[in-house]
Order: structure tokens, then C-alpha cells, then sequence
């Protein structure tokens, strides 16, 4: 049973999402097939683990390890030119590394929901 303050400090994602169907179409005429599937399968199959890490790092307001992940995941997400949900994790880099707790909570509960609405997309195309 939650206490007074573990309900205040519950976090209800806002909503963040992409047109993902567009960026990759407009990824696959850039940059090929080949590429683009590549990056996607790397993607898929490191990002669950990285959720939970993130997760992990966030229940223990461990600051390090959530600003290091969130910023080998905006690289990622930059790299498929997800630009908001990179824009997500710089902003939680930034937070967790300043060691602002609400900010940081607040925001890599938004990435990690970002991350489980980017997965859900991308395994349905």
C-alpha cells in the first residue's frame, strides 16, 4: 500500500508520439531498405532492456545511470530521426544529471511511455 507521498510522486505520462509511419517512409527513400530495416531490428531488440533500466535507475533515483542511458538513447532515436522522443531524452539526460528528481521522474516516465508507443509502432509495420 502507497503512502501520501509515493501517490504524489506517481507520474501520469503525458503523451508523446511521432508519425513513425512517415519518418521511416522518408528514412527508407533517403537511405535504402537494407539500412533502414537494419536499424529498426537493432533498435526492437535493444530497446525493451533499455526501458527497463531506465526504470530501474528511475525507482532508485539513480541520477548516473539514468542520465548515461537516456543519453545512448537519444543517440539512437536520433539516429532514426525520432526527433521528439530524442528531445525526451536529452531533457531527462539533463534533468538526472542536474539531480532535479521531480524533473527526471517526470520525464523519463514520459520516455519510458514513449519507448512502449515507438515499439507498439514500429512491430506493426
Amino acid at each position: 500500500i502507497m503512502d501520501h507521498a509515493e501517490r504524489k510522486n506517481m507520474v501520469k505520462p503525458a503523451q508523446v508520439t511521432e508519425d513513425f509511419k512517415a519518418i521511416i517512409q522518408a528514412m527508407r527513400k533517403d537511405e535504402g531498405d537494407e539500412l533502414v530495416d537494419n536499424l529498426l531490428k537493432i533498435f526492437l531488440n535493444r530497446i525493451p532492456k533499455d526501458m527497463e533500466e531506465l526504470a530501474s535507475a528511475r525507482e532508485t533515483r539513480d541520477f548516473e545511470s539514468l542520465s548515461k542511458k537516456s543519453h545512448l538513447l537519444a543517440g539512437s532515436l536520433i539516429s532514426l530521426r525520432f526527433e521528439k522522443g530524442f528531445e525526451l531524452a536529452r531533457s531527462v539526460e539533463k534533468y538526472a544529471f542536474e539531480k532535479k528528481h521531480e524533473e527526471a521522474n517526470r520525464s523519463s516516465a514520459m520516455l519510458i511511455d514513449y519507448l512502449a508507443k515507438t515499439i507498439q509502432s514500429l512491430q506493426n509495420h
